[in-house]
């Protein structure tokens, strides 16, 4: 069985968005536990934007001991949610694209998506301001504003996908995602890694949504 007359046209459409961009580099991620590669739009609102490109196979490797297509259900439902989602504090999924490849008597599904993406993030900015620190004797202390602005952005970005029952999952430094970080107020952006790692999100990992957001509703209130 080939490709449908309808995953060829979006692998067509998908093929022209990826080639209207720059490809900056390929890499295994080890936070998201997959090769990605990045690209650089044309047209950029901010210094640091890139779009992250993503390929998730549905085949026994990947999800051992699953029905397929419960998995592909599933994965397509959340990905149909997401896409529905457009909170500024959210990575955007900017593409997606289905194709099947076929083999010898095996045949496996690939989405390939799109997301917003920064060479920037929370853990190198937090470095980078603990490095300066060590090297002068001025304190650079975030302002209390600038605290307020940055929790509230998270809020928003959670709440967000609580609205659509989601949960992120992995709110580590490194996946908040830092545009315009020159600014008196950055824009942070959470990248939703629960959608995309291949990690499997352990009970420890996984935060208590409602618990999580009120406490930051409160540390921003105070």
């Amino acid at each position: 069985m080939g490709n449908t007359q309808s995953d060829q046209r979006s692998d067509q459409e998908f093929e022209r968005y990826i080639h209207s961009m720059t490809l900056v580099r390929k890499e295994h991620s080890e936070n998201l536990g997959r090769d990605i590669d990045l690209f650089r739009p044309e047209s950029l609102e901010f210094e640091e934007a890139l779009v992250l490109l993503i390929e998730l196979s549905f085949d026994e490797a990947e999800h051992p001991g699953q029905d397929p297509n419960a998995v592909v259900g599933k994965f397509k439902d959340e990905v149909n949610m997401r896409k529905n989602i457009t909170s500024r504090f959210l990575s955007q999924l900017l593409f997606m694209s289905y194709k099947r490849i076929s083999g010898l008597c095996t045949e496996v599904l690939v989405c390939r998506l799109a997301l917003e993406y920064s060479e920037e993030n929370l853990f190198k900015m937090l470095n980078d301001r603990l490095m300066y620190r060590s090297s002068t004797t001025i304190p650079d202390l975030p302002s209390p504003v600038a605290f307020q602005h940055f929790l509230g952005s998270l809020v928003e970005g959670l709440s967000a996908l609580h609205q659509r029952n989601m949960t992120h999952g992995f709110l580590l430094p490194v996946n908040v995602l830092v545009f315009n970080k020159s600014s008196k107020q950055p824009l942070f952006k959470l990248l939703d890694v629960a959608l995309i790692s291949k990690h499997k999100k352990l009970p420890h990992q996984l935060l208590q949504k409602d618990a999580f957001r009120e406490g930051l509703l409160r540390s921003v209130d105070s």
